[in-house]
């Protein structure tokens, strides 16, 4: 059963600013992601100086994983890589790093039978969701994509992109104290699905970017079960499930749908693999800026379309970022290295939020922001994943930043300058989760000292 606590609310579908221009083509805006970012590194820039000699602008916004924890054989690779011609390598992928990250779904992911045949590699995990979407769409004429957000607004801007607004059904977690989002139930998954039987492609987040949310075992079955008695009903239903931060678990276990599906009769279990890809971000720990992703699915059909789809759009990986990426994806020590300095920067970030909350709310005698680090600020044990919290900001906030700012409108864009020139940080406006009055802070690029200096600052912002 589902409680009124578990049951997902649907939104409104937002819709794309596509103008029709003076030779009749369509004009597509920039996506939200991508626009968001620029204007935050200009926020950023035009705002240095102020924080020049106080310890800089600090990095809470994109950008790839810096730990330092870069081992040799990724150095050699680029050293290497470097004095050579760009390399070319065909799609599908470097055998080589087929074979790494199959092996690694057999080890860390307890994917018992993944091979590298069924992998194709590809330059980034948003390639993988404008692929799903693309089959799922163009196969199912009527068919819909779900979207449970808080996710990276990618997700639903590619639907909406390649389907329409019609095309397209988002939801949104319910609200939990200490951690501002309810974890994903199996109950209200189906309650989600039934709801809306129009829903042929599903996307399912794990770990959840911006929450951190890892799904235990028993909540994957959960879903494995719903999946699979869905399709058996007669009506498909196709998941993506993105992993993009799957290597990014802080020393947690991430249990993909392919690994329950042991666990289900073997006519279930075959039902379940023919319906579900999977995408894993190859760049999220090498903080190289390079783009490398890898899609993995049991499904023939579905490698072969993907890789058909993608080698039309957006061709192979170049060979320098494949190799790169199998040489630390087989450095098991590399990847908890990593995964440990993040923990530590998770840690600290719990600490100076859940501080400056406390702080705040005895001064101005009301809460200014929650925060989804509440409850690893209680138990630093708690499973999370991925580098992204997320703060949001209640109307004594709102009303305080519009004081400081001046009479003009207090848009995202303006809450993101806000704390560029008050807090001396570089942050994500809610816009990039599909939420308001929301900041995602990404902490894989930023110091614990230049953590610890945000809360200070953040405080001296809202007194």
């Amino acid at each position: 059963m589902t409680g009124p606590n578990d049951r997902l609310k649907v939104r409104g579908v937002g819709l794309l600013n596509v103008q029709t221009g003076s030779t009749g083509i369509k004009i597509y805006p920039l996506p939200d992601v991508n626009a968001c970012a620029a204007r935050v590194k200009q926020f950023g820039k035009a705002h240095e100086a102020k924080w020049a000699g106080k310890g800089g602008i600090i990095p809470l916004d994109l950008g790839d994983c810096e730990t330092g924890d870069l081992n040799e054989s990724v150095v050699r690779v680029r050293k290497d890589m470097a004095a050579k011609p760009l390399p070319y390598s065909p799609m599908g992928g470097e055998p080589k790093l087929r074979e790494v990250i199959a092996g690694n779904l057999r080890t860390l992911f307890g994917v018992a039978d993944a091979a590298d045949t069924d992998l194709v590699i590809i330059p980034g995990s948003r390639h993988a969701g404008y692929a799903f979407s693309y089959i799922i769409l163009s196969s199912f004429p009527s068919g819909q994509i779900g979207v449970i957000n808080p996710s990276w607004a990618t997700m639903s801007q590619q639907a909406l992109m390649i389907g329409g607004p019609e095309r397209l059904v988002e939801a949104e977690l319910p609200y939990r104290p200490l951690s501002l989002f309810a974890r994903l139930t199996p109950g209200a998954l189906r309650e989600f699905l039934e709801a809306h039987p129009q829903i042929i492609g599903l996307v399912l987040i794990n770990p959840c970017n911006p929450t951190g949310h890892i799904a235990t075992a028993d909540e994957m079955l959960g879903f494995a079960k719903v999946i699979v008695d869905i399709n058996k009903r007669g009506r498909p239903l196709f998941v993506h499930q993105d992993m993009t931060y799957g290597y990014v678990t802080l020393g947690n276990t991430v249990v993909p749908l392919e690994a329950v599906a042991q666990n289900l009769p073997e006519i279930d279990r075959n039902i379940l693999l023919q319906h579900v890809i999977t995408s894993l971000g190859l760049q999220k720990l090498l903080g190289s800026g390079s783009r490398v992703a890898a899609v993995f699915s049991k499904s023939r059909e579905f490698i072969q379309s993907v890789t058909g789809v993608l080698g039309n759009i957006v061709g192979p990986v170049n060979k320098a970022a494949q190799l790169e990426a199998a040489a630390f994806y087989s450095d098991g020590d590399a990847i908890a290295s990593a995964n440990s300095e993040i923990l530590r920067r998770r840690n600290a970030l719990a600490s100076v939020l859940e501080a400056a909350r406390i702080r705040l709310r005895e001064r101005h005698g009301s809460a200014l922001f929650e925060h989804t680090l509440g409850e690893v600020a209680l138990d630093r044990n708690t499973s999370t994943g991925g580098y992204y919290a997320v703060l949001r900001l209640h109307q004594t906030a709102v009303r305080h930043m519009q004081e400081m700012m001046g009479p003009q409108e207090l848009t995202p864009e303006r809450e993101t300058e806000f704390f560029a020139l008050y807090v001396g940080a570089t942050v994500q406006p809610g816009a990039t989760m599909r939420l308001e009055h929301d900041m995602r802070l990404a902490f894989g690029a930023a110091t614990v000292e230049q953590i610890q200096l945000f809360g200070d600052r953040l405080v001296s912002a809202f007194m």
